[in-house]
């Protein structure tokens, strides 16, 4: 079971699905179409995880026919989190920031540049390969979560560290990764 949450925690669709129920109750045609290419069955696999770890609730009214909605838990904390890190002030929460936020490196990567660091300390900690690093922690300095720092010295000396707007973001990502796998 804590594989599958820790999947969730890394699914760039259920972080969607979390987004889009972050604007309110929506039934899951509604859901599909605010989610380019998701296909019914990922849909309804996300939102059956997400029920089963009761990040979100399934509420079927009875009428003719019955009608289904999706809302987030009554859980406080899973609103506040979602809401740190999809606030309306960022300039934009698009398919590619989710796409980074849902990469399995990310919040490690950011948690090791609370403090200044070269790629090389970074590769130490975590197994990642050069290219996967290096286009993270461009995505990241695009979104201006980190800073790069080059230092005119022989040999030239990259470091990067987190910006305002990262060290911002990365208590609601731990939040959101911890809320998670201990569910």
């Amino acid at each position: 079971m804590a594989r599958h949450k820790r999947n969730l925690i890394f699914c760039k669709w259920a972080l969607s699905i979390l987004r889009c129920l972050l604007e309110g109750p929506k039934r899951p045609s509604q859901i599909k179409r605010e989610i380019l290419d998701i296909t019914d069955r990922i849909l309804y696999d996300r939102l059956n995880k997400l029920l089963k770890i009761g990040l979100i609730k399934k509420r079927v009214i009875t009428r003719r026919p019955p009608l289904t909605i999706y809302l987030l838990s009554d859980e406080s904390s899973i609103y506040n989190v979602l809401s740190q890190i999809y606030s309306k002030d960022m300039s934009v929460c698009d398919e590619k920031l989710i796409n980074l936020i849902s990469n399995k490196y990310t919040i490690s990567i950011m948690n090791i540049l609370e403090e200044e660091k070269t790629p090389k300390h970074i590769k130490a900690k975590i197994d990642i390969s050069n290219k996967e690093l290096h286009r993270l922690l461009s995505n990241l300095e695009s979104y201006g979560f980190v800073k790069r720092n080059i230092y005119d010295q022989k040999p030239i000396k990259v470091t990067y560290v987190l910006t305002f707007a990262g060290r911002e973001i990365l208590p609601a990502l731990n939040m959101l990764k911890s809320f998670i796998l201990s569910k």
